[in-house]
């Protein structure tokens, strides 16, 4: 059946060829629109995701700058999995970073999330790209060098620890130790692993992990080097096409898209002194100091209306990961363009809604006012309020 006259709807190989899950980074920028009911907003948002059909929800480890306000994403997926009862998403960090925490103690918070979700939980894992983090947990004065050297350390002992099987532990008469919350049977959690380089992610393909690439608005000039990783990785692993290849992208579609490209570029500049981008030697690099636009130029953001973003979305299904890491709440945007948004990108990816007397959802923003109901349909269904405008409305005269 052919799509409707003068609908937006991308392709259907474009909409099939990808898996769409949200992506927080968790920011709060502080002098732009700090809102003290942050978390709760975000726990709102994954609730939305669960009812428009989002195959996952995925929340960013930070700390020490407003970036990236959660320092536990793990708490974040148990407040989650209370939210979302529905069985319909899959939650998890990416990433809680390795290089900095203790391997065996990330592996008990995973398996208690997994029992705690019902068996919904995906475990991504990585060392992080964050320059003052690794500076302020102890690996200077060659951060780059010694987190590599922390994370390969620690992978080994996490595959271990996760799959139920003994933890090496000197002293005691069985000479090991297993974690009493077994994965379910048949069901362990997948594990993802954030990669800078294709040799990386072939290496953990291997050991039967799936990879995250990236992110590429961040580590990478264009979207032409997302294709070329993945072609270099597809290659490496010859007949071997089950692995499951992320990316995540800033994502926006609605009718302001200028009001967002403004929001990315603020989000951009408290980036930009963050300390990111030390890149493994070798890597492609960005040019520092990107505006928004350039990212969307160069195919590495989705911000566009809902006509103009098929295009931007075909641009990433070419390169040919398999799932994509929409972030919706970047800059300051706050619900009342955040919901609509996710709806937007639900629809453009062909996702299947829950039936709305399934729905609850709060998401209270600036004012930390909040509305609490059944959600029917966009006039009365986002559950939002606020004493200013959505972007792109006029103020009240």
């Amino acid at each position: 059946m052919s799509e409707a006259a003068g609908s937006t709807a991308p392709p259907w190989e474009v909409r099939s060829s990808l898996r769409w899950s949200v992506f927080t980074v968790g920011d709060n920028l502080a002098g732009v629109d700090h809102r003290p009911e942050r978390f709760r907003e975000i726990l709102g948002y994954v609730a939305e995701a669960e009812h428009l059909g989002f195959w996952g929800f995925f929340f960013a480890e930070h700390h020490f700058h407003p970036h990236g306000e959660v320092p536990d994403p793990w708490m974040m997926v148990a407040a989650a999995a209370e939210r979302t009862r529905g069985g319909r998403i899959r939650l998890g960090p990416m990433v809680s970073n390795l290089a900095v925490r203790e391997p065996v103690q990330v592996a008990e918070q995973a398996l208690l999330a997994n029992r705690l979700s019902q068996d919904r939980v995906e475990i991504g894992i990585g060392s992080g790209n964050v320059l003052r983090e690794h500076l302020a947990f102890g690996l200077g004065p060659d951060p780059l060098a010694r987190k590599r050297e922390a994370f390969a350390r620690a992978v080994p002992r996490f595959l271990t620890a996760v799959s139920g099987r003994g933890i090496p532990a000197e002293g005691l008469p069985s000479g090991s130790v297993t974690i009493p919350i077994e994965p379910i049977p048949g069901h362990a959690p997948r594990v993802w692993v954030a990669v800078g380089q294709p040799e990386a992610a072939v290496r953990f393909a291997k050991d039967g992990c799936s990879v995250a690439l990236g992110p590429p608005f961040a580590t990478m000039p264009d979207i032409s080097e997302l294709g070329r990783q993945v072609r270099a990785i597809r290659a490496a692993l010859g007949a071997d096409t089950s692995l499951r290849i992320a990316a995540a992208f800033p994502a926006y579609v609605g009718p302001h898209p200028d009001e967002a490209v403004a929001a990315l570029d603020r989000f951009l500049e408290v980036k930009s002194d963050d300390g990111i981008g030390h890149l493994p030697p070798g890597t492609p690099a960005p040019r520092p100091g990107r505006s928004a636009a350039e990212l969307v130029r160069g195919g590495l953001a989705i911000i566009a209306t809902p006509a103009d973003a098929p295009a931007q979305v075909a641009r990433i299904a070419e390169t040919g990961i398999t799932d994509l890491f929409a972030i919706p709440d970047f800059g300051g945007l706050d619900p009342i363009t955040v919901v609509p948004s996710l709806e937007a990108l639900a629809r453009l990816a062909g996702l299947a809604p829950a039936a709305p007397r399934q729905r609850r959802a709060v998401v209270p923003v600036a004012t930390g006012v909040t509305r609490v109901g059944p959600r029917a349909s966009i006039s009365s269904d986002v559950a939002v309020h606020t004493s200013g405008s959505p972007i792109g409305a006029s103020a009240p005269k």
